[in-house]
């Protein structure tokens, strides 16, 4: 039976161009095994390039992890549509991460993208059933590891969109919890 895994995406600039918040969700349903990672990028980035920056950081972590088989979601339509060649890399900006994302998914056995406008519901699901089955057997390699909401304000990563997935989260485990 041929593994496959699902890598999700999702980057947050504000301004645009501007400062980044990133994350990817790497899942495996089979084994019900979640990798993920937040970070931010300082400077001026744009929306665009924090996409190619965080697909490429996933498949990255995806072979790092003996990946062979992928599918990448993303609400972006533009890196879809680059990575699909239905639309040419036309920004300079692009281009070299474009290339190295290219290579990048060449290194899988299967590779596919899709747009999805619900990216972040996905993710954030993904990222909660794994936290919340830890204790069930389920493997949480996570990068950036959970982080308990007390301790938030000693956290490196201070930006809205890490903030709003760690209440995100503890929603998602706390609603449940109480309606049992």
């Amino acid at each position: 039976m041929v593994e496959k895994w699902t890598l999700c995406i999702e980057v947050s600039c504000r301004p645009n161009p501007g400062p980044a918040s990133l994350k990817f969700v790497l899942h495996n349903g089979a084994k019900n095994h979640v990798i993920y990672r937040i970070w931010e990028v300082q400077g001026k980035t744009t929306n665009n390039e924090a996409y190619y920056i965080t697909l490429v950081a996933g498949l990255k972590e995806a072979k790092h992890n003996g990946v062979n088989n992928i599918t990448v979601l993303t609400n972006s339509d533009l890196i879809c549509n680059h990575m699909e060649g239905i639309y040419n890399v036309r920004a300079d900006n692009l281009k070299p991460l474009y290339r190295e994302a290219k290579i990048w998914s060449a290194r899988f056995n299967s590779f596919s993208i899709k747009h999805l406008a619900e990216i972040h519901k996905i993710s954030t699901d993904l990222m909660v059933g794994a936290i919340s089955s830890v204790d069930a057997g389920a493997r949480d390699d996570s990068g950036s590891s959970f982080i308990p909401l007390a301790n938030i304000d000693q956290h490196q990563y201070r930006s809205r969109l890490c903030v709003y997935t760690m209440v995100v989260i503890f929603l998602g485990i706390l609603i449940p919890w109480f309606f049992q």
